[in-house]
């Protein structure tokens, strides 16, 4: 396994181009983690070529993850429960290449995100919202410096889904 601090060392944020937005449109995750597969639909599509979307990409130029921000990461549950009326965080998600899961890349992924992110919009208050189940995710934003701040249950397909809103404060 690669070094977490060797994995960030070269990592590029950009806006995607149609063929990445179309390859991670058709990502496909292993269950449990499959309510986070893209479904190929065009809108999803368009979503992702907009500007709150980043893909990311190694040292090689390989398409390793994206990252959005604003509205394209917020979770409709949480806009329901009003938990985006709190005004002065960045909400932000993020995703691997299916492959990439689980192989310890997810901290310094993140930790890269933030900084540019934080340089890009000049915000030191960071909210995200991840499965309840997805205890791999959550142990990856503590470390990286998120507290968790409140539950709700979202809709994903034809299921109400149990996510946890986790927010971060840099000084």
């Amino acid at each position: 396994m690669t070094d977490r601090k060797e994995v960030q060392i070269g990592w590029e944020l950009r806006p995607l181009t149609l063929p990445d937005a179309k390859r991670i449109n058709h990502w496909s995750y292993a269950p449990p983690y499959s309510m986070y597969s893209f479904s190929g639909d065009p809108e999803d599509l368009q979503d992702l070529i907009s500007e709150n979307y980043l893909g990311a990409y190694d040292a090689e130029g390989e398409l390793v993850g994206f990252l959005c921000s604003g509205e394209a990461a917020q979770v409709p549950g949480a806009r329901l429960a009003g938990l985006y009326d709190v005004r002065g965080y960045l909400d932000i998600g993020l995703g691997l290449r299916p492959d990439l899961t689980g192989k310890g890349m997810g901290e310094a992924f993140l930790r890269h995100g933030i900084n540019v992110l934080s340089e890009q919009f000049g915000v030191k208050k960071f909210r995200l919202a991840v499965a309840a189940f997805n205890e791999r995710a959550i142990q990856v934003y503590r470390r990286a410096g998120f507290r968790e701040d409140a539950a709700f249950v979202s809709m994903v397909g034809i299921e109400n889904v149990s996510f946890i809103q986790m927010l971060r404060e840099d000084k």
